[in-house]
């Protein structure tokens, strides 16, 4: 397992979303929890510092963003994947990272990046 699996693990591990809080209400969190996100956000940062087009760091951004509640920015990290693949390289999205955004987008209390 690579270290950005393990990162991008952990982060799902301190995110799990429940299905059923009101619009307004954000789910309570243990404060412990929410850093492991957060470091794992900067590990996945510096990965795209050095190799862009890394679809796996993208999808452990937007995981971890939805894990703190950060729901749009997840949303805004795929909207800035699809445009560096398009103009770097004339490509879109793997299935995986389409999917994790459709979740993100569709059901937003249902998040978990598979494996």
């Amino acid at each position: 397992m690579t270290s950005l699996h393990r990162v991008s693990s952990i982060c799902r591990a301190a995110g799990s979303f429940s299905p059923g809080p009101a619009r307004n209400k954000r789910p309570k969190r243990d404060p412990a929890a929410s850093s492991l996100p957060a470091t794992a956000l900067e590990y996945a940062t510096l990965v795209l510092m050095y190799d862009a087009g890394r679809e796996d760091a993208h999808r452990t951004l937007m995981s971890c963003y939805a894990a703190l509640g950060q729901r749009v920015q997840a949303l805004r990290q795929y909207l800035l994947c699809e445009r560096l693949l398009r103009e770097t390289f004339d490509a879109v999205p793997e299935p995986a990272t389409r999917e994790l955004y459709d979740r993100l987008r569709l059901d937003p209390g249902a998040v978990q990046e598979e494996d």
